[in-house]
């Protein structure tokens, strides 16, 4: 199994993105589509926070929000990471797992 990001709050595989807290969730990989960034919510008293989205068994979830831009780039470019660790798997096996 390889880690791409390790964190308190989030653990990101070759097989599932896995929410530590606040409340424990875990999504496999192979499951999230349209994976993307959003806006998060502005708040007058706190940095305005950034949001990773997916669609996950057909169904809108938030992965993952911070304001802090040092971690939201490391959890970003993790789950990049292994979203195209998946595309090369598929490529190379086939969607079924064969040569």
């Amino acid at each position: 199994m390889t880690v791409y990001y390790r964190g308190p709050e989030i653990v990101i595989t070759d097989q599932v993105f896995a929410v530590v807290q606040p409340a424990p969730r875990t999504f496999a990989i192979d499951e999230l589509e349209d994976v993307h960034v959003a806006p998060g919510h502005l708040r007058w008293f706190a940095p305005r926070s950034c949001q990773v989205r997916a669609r996950y068994q057909g169904v809108e979830v938030l992965l993952f929000e911070s304001s802090d831009m040092r971690t939201f780039g490391q959890v970003r470019r993790g789950l990049l990471r292994a979203l195209e660790g998946r595309r090369e798997r598929d490529e190379q096996y086939g969607t079924l797992g064969y040569r």
